[in-house]
């Protein structure tokens, strides 16, 4: 690849600069909100890696509270576990949320205005994480093989997350339609 097609996309620009200030050392309820989906998306993500890590063989036991009807290792081995690819829930999980984390670092803390199709992505994203964990409990409750305290914990995560991208959504969708309005 050429030299000279890079020299654009590297993040040395006065914009990257900008966002990386507004980011780091700015408040903001949008901003509040993006930092709290980021926490439970690292909770998530990490109680998905100790499923991927046991998924994967690398782990040969998940230990489990003691509560009636815990069974991780059950659970994290079935076959629904597989389902999708072929692949292991837990690993297409850390992935999701993994694509979660990075819309919620994306962009300046004033990002609905400058960006807002990235807020409404994001509110999309968190909307869609949340829903999928219901299915994932649901699925998980009818199964009747017992749960996976661990995959609680990301679905729980994941549903606490769900709302904290709406406002910015809104303010997002506003913004473009105030856009609008204008031409």
């Amino acid at each position: 690849m050429n030299a000279s097609l890079l020299q654009g996309m590297r993040p040395t620009t006065a914009g990257a600069a900008a966002v990386s200030t507004s980011v780091r050392a700015r408040a903001g309820p949008y901003l509040v909100c993006r930092r709290w989906a980021l926490i439970a998306d690292l909770i998530a993500m990490a109680s998905l890696s100790a499923v991927t890590l046991y998924q994967a063989g690398l782990l040969r036991h998940l230990p489990d509270p003691p509560l009636r009807g815990a069974a991780s290792d059950r659970v994290a081995a079935s076959a629904p576990a597989y389902w999708i690819l072929h692949a292991p829930d837990a690993a297409l999980g850390m992935f999701s949320y993994a694509s979660t984390l990075l819309l919620a670092t994306a962009g300046g803390a004033d990002r609905y205005r400058t960006t807002p199709w990235l807020s409404q992505l994001f509110a999309a994203k968190l909307i869609g994480d949340g829903l999928v964990a219901v299915v994932l409990l649901r699925e998980e409750r009818r199964g009747g093989d017992g749960f996976c305290s661990w995959c609680l914990v990301a679905s729980a995560a994941g549903l606490l997350a769900a709302p904290l991208g709406l406002a910015e959504g809104v303010a997002a969708t506003r913004v473009m339609r105030h856009a609008r309005a204008k031409r």
